[in-house]
């Protein structure tokens, strides 16, 4: 045997060792992972079961060949309670107490194992192959080996139940990492039981089934860092965490501060360091909450501080912080400066008592009027109502008690009354109360009759109407709260929406970022000059992707898109579809058909990049929620003096309760699912048409498709367009 020939024979194992030792130390430098520690031990367990073969190999007689292979025992057995540890921790938080009592039956074996001096129960009557390179340890099963290893079987086919449970009961996300962990157990579990069953050889040797459970805890270790992006979750956090726009702060068990946002920091009244100190000490006006709610696991509740002379209402909540096991080990406290919303609310509840007031005290007044417009009678409430008594009105003209503006309305009221009998049923006017200030009055009236039949004046009824008026002046000013209450709350889930877009499409290009640096920083010896430039491209290419996204948002934020923003001048839009159609085929491929129809060449006056940015996002959108196969079709005609772009896809459609809302930011349907987008693509598109002066309208049916239209108006006259690439 040359030595060439040995290191052939050994590489497969080697290989395959370094490959499990990297995932061991990532799985320990990443503990927060779920899965992370055990993925760690089931790596560690193969390739310490691998370097147990190798050494096995390589003993030259049968007495170590024999030590050897009874150490793999240990790492196999370890690699069974790893799995069944994996299937657990997707199941329960008590995984500690359910793993233990299944570790007694594999210690009592392997203290046997390694007891069994005389090898009768285990090993009987072991012999040497010689098969080069290395001779081949050969001995038969026993019950008690057999036991052991349909014990490793159990295990592994009690994680891959629970992993299958797990699967069911969890939300799609975590799917796609439990469904990795559960092919890559069942891959490893099915190619050692075909190599052992089977007993195919492997360089020549007995036994490779420690080479069998490699490419299974490859998978599973894929499944659980590609889904949890390593370090990138942290990050993003971290950088949400500081960008929220409510005081946050988080405690350990004993009320200390670990962690805390700018927002919070800014409440702080101390300037010694928060970190490691009580919060009632570092912010002194929450103290009265934590006394009172300090033993209390979930709370929400309002408190008013007092800050330098004004007012402020906090909104307050505590929610737990539990580890795997369930333990309560630290809450986290988010709080919300809602003043404008309490003082909304505030002032709506003092409106709704000054409503009730006033209409507990309405009163009627009631005169008889002689054609000539002079009282005849009085009721008591004139007193009550304008400060007249009845005695000093009777006799009066009943015009001169009234505002000068409003002499001329009410003439005309009393006159139709005189000669037609049919005045307006209700008349509103100002009278002068007795001290000076003006009363605002409802006039309603019946003629008159004297006892020979003949009219002989009117019955006004006259009712106070200030407090209506004022109360439509309240029920004004509360609307006005409302709408502007209600624009609070639009733009409150506007910032949520946003928030929660940009935090989900950038998790990508920063996951790619950060993988492509760590790999340049860590393996850029190993790497070849094109494959350097590659990965900086796609650094680049990442950066760019995030730079564009940040300008869109931006531009949707400052409304930067208007007429005036734009550089106007004769446009083909046969030629900018073209383009456009051509650039999305380059892009999709064959996944989805896209054509274009022309009849006519219309030519606008616009932006070109402009219109070439509409259109692009329509069609975009048409194109991603499209299903494979099916077709998008772009037409281009003009009618009427428009020229007229549809888009018509044979997608997901829209449902028509949210047709309303597709031009809004960031909103996106509830039947899109996880799909990639910020939801600025057609307000992006409407703002650049409605800048061209046009119109876009949509019209879709679920599971049908969407037709997006847009229409601008054509030039009349043969202008030539300035052609672009």
């Amino acid at each position: 045997m040359t030595a060439v020939s040995s290191t052939i024979y050994l590489v497969p194992i080697i290989a395959a060792c370094g490959l499990l030792f990297t995932i061991v130390i990532l799985g320990f430098m990443h503990p927060r992972v779920t899965g992370a520690k055990a993925t760690a031990v089931l790596a560690l367990s193969v390739s310490l079961w691998q370097v147990g073969y190798l050494l096995e190999l390589i003993s030259p007689d049968l007495p170590q060949k024999v030590f050897w292979d009874k150490v793999q025992w240990i790492p196999i057995l370890l690699m069974s309670l790893a799995a069944f540890k994996l299937g657990l921790i997707f199941n329960t938080p008590h995984s500690r107490i359910w793993l233990l009592p299944l570790t007694i039956p594999p210690l009592l074996f392997c203290l046997r194992l390694f007891m069994d001096s005389e090898q009768s129960l285990i090993y009987p009557a072991p012999m040497l192959l010689e098969n080069p390179p290395f001779s081949a340890l050969f001995y038969d099963f026993t019950p008690l080996l057999a036991a052991a290893l349909a014990y490793v079987y159990l295990l592994v086919g009690g994680a891959l139940l629970l992993l299958a449970r797990a699967f069911f009961r969890t939300r799609r996300r975590e799917r796609i990492r439990i469904g990795f962990i559960f092919g890559g157990l069942a891959l490893g579990a099915a190619l050692h039981l075909i190599l052992t069953t089977f007993e195919v050889p492997l360089l020549g040797q007995r036994d490779v089934s420690p080479l069998a459970c490699t490419p299974g805890a490859l998978v599973i270790a894929w499944g659980v860092w590609r889904y949890r992006l390593f370090d990138l979750i942290p990050v993003a956090n971290g950088k949400l965490f500081e960008s929220m726009s409510d005081a946050v702060v988080i405690l350990d068990a004993d009320s200390r501060i670990i962690e805390l946002n700018a927002v919070a920091r800014s409440w702080a009244k101390t300037s010694v360091q928060p970190i490691g100190q009580p919060v009632e000490t570092v912010i002194p006006d929450w103290k009265a909450k934590f006394d009172r709610y300090r033993n209390a696991v979930n709370v929400e509740t309002e408190i008013r501080i007092t800050d330098y002379g004004a007012s402020r209402f906090i909104n307050f909540r505590i929610e737990p912080i539990r580890n795997a096991r369930g333990d309560l080990v630290g809450r986290l406290v988010v709080a919300r400066d809602i003043t404008q919303s309490a003082m909304l609310l505030e002032r709506l509840r003092q409106n709704e008592e000054r409503l009730r007031i006033i209409t507990d005290n309405i009163h009627d007044m009631v005169a008889q009027i002689d054609q000539s417009g002079i009282i005849l009678y009085a009721s008591p409430s004139f007193y009550k109502g304008l400060g007249y008594k009845p005695d000093r009105l009777v006799g009066r003209v009943g015009f001169d008690l009234i505002y000068p503006e409003d002499i001329p309305q009410m003439r005309e009221w009393f006159e139709a009354f005189i000669v037609h009998g049919t005045p307006r049923s209700y008349i509103t006017f100002r009278c002068q109360h007795a001290d000076g200030h003006l009363v605002w009055l409802e006039a309603s009236g019946t003629m008159a009759y004297d006892r020979a039949g003949q009219a002989g004046g009117i019955i006004a009824i006259f009712r106070d109407v200030s407090e209506r008026i004022e109360l439509e002046r309240a029920q004004l000013e509360q609307e006005r709260l409302k709408v502007t209450l209600q624009k609070e709350k639009e733009l409150s889930e506007l910032k949520n929406r946003m928030m929660v877009r940009i935090g989900h499409e950038f998790r990508t290009p920063l996951a790619v970022i950060q993988t492509s640096s760590y790999l340049l920083e860590n393996y850029l010896e190993s790497y070849t000059a094109e494959q350097r430039r590659a990965k900086i491209q796609l650094i680049h290419d990442e950066i760019q992707q995030i730079s564009a996204m940040l300008d869109a948002i931006s531009d949707v934020v400052a409304n930067r898109l208007t007429r005036q923003s734009l550089q106007l001048e004769p446009v083909s839009l046969e030629a900018l579809c073209a383009l456009t159609v051509d650039a999305i085929r380059t892009t999709n491929g064959a996944k989805r058909a896209v054509t274009l129809e022309t009849h006519g060449s219309p030519t606008v006056f616009g932006d070109y990049a402009a219109l070439q940015s509409a259109v692009n996002h329509v069609l975009k959108n048409a194109v991603q929620y499209s299903r494979n196969g099916n077709s998008v079709q772009v037409t281009l005609s003009e009618q009427e003096g428009e020229a007229i772009i549809q888009v018509r896809d044979e997608g997901i459609g829209i449902p028509a309760d949210e047709q309303h809302r597709v031009f809004e930011p960031f909103f996106r349907g509830t039947n899109i699912g996880e799909s990639g987008g910020l939801g600025l693509g057609l307000t992006i598109a409407q703002a650049a048409v409605i800048a061209h002066h046009g119109r876009i309208m949509v019209e879709s049916d679920v599971n049908q498709g969407t037709t997006f239209t847009i229409r601008l108006p054509a030039l009349s006259g043969k202008q030539t367009p300035i052609p672009h690439p």
